[in-house]
């Protein structure tokens, strides 16, 4: 984890890097780098549980969490993927065409929300989708 010199409001120097991203639960976090993500848990307390804390993930053009803190929305060129954290289980669940920068994972995790259009004839506008993940 490459630290970089920033520094916060108060003067002294941000410990954290500017592309850090902390899960709602707050128990893990992403870092996108390069060419990779690397998703970092914190180790669990039970020693009996040896799970490993640090995961490699594919970039992608944008990375969110999921409500739930296990999974990551992946948003790729026409093509939305969800992953649990350690990078098992990649579903895809739209493809198509759509806003890339549009993607939204509603509150409670039940749907993504995303901007297109179905009516493919001149100068329709893109609406709101949902996608029901239920």
């Amino acid at each position: 984890l490459i630290l970089k010199n920033e520094a916060s409001i108060s003067g002294k120097l941000n410990p954290y890097p500017a592309n850090l991203i902390w899960s709602p639960d707050e128990f893990k976090f992403f870092v996108e780098e390069k060419d990779k993500i690397i998703v970092h848990k914190f180790k669990d307390p039970n020693p009996l549980i040896k799970t490993p804390d640090q995961f490699e993930l594919p970039k992608a053009q944008k990375v969110f969490w999921y409500p739930d803190s296990e999974h990551l929305v992946l948003v790729e060129k026409d093509k939305i993927d969800i992953v649990e954290v350690e990078g098992t289980n990649r579903v895809t669940i739209y493809s198509g065409s759509f806003e890339n920068s549009n993607v939204y994972v509603w509150p409670n995790g039940s749907k993504l929300v995303i901007l297109t259009t179905f009516n493919q004839g001149s100068g329709s506008l893109p609406n709101l989708y949902a996608i029901n993940l239920q």
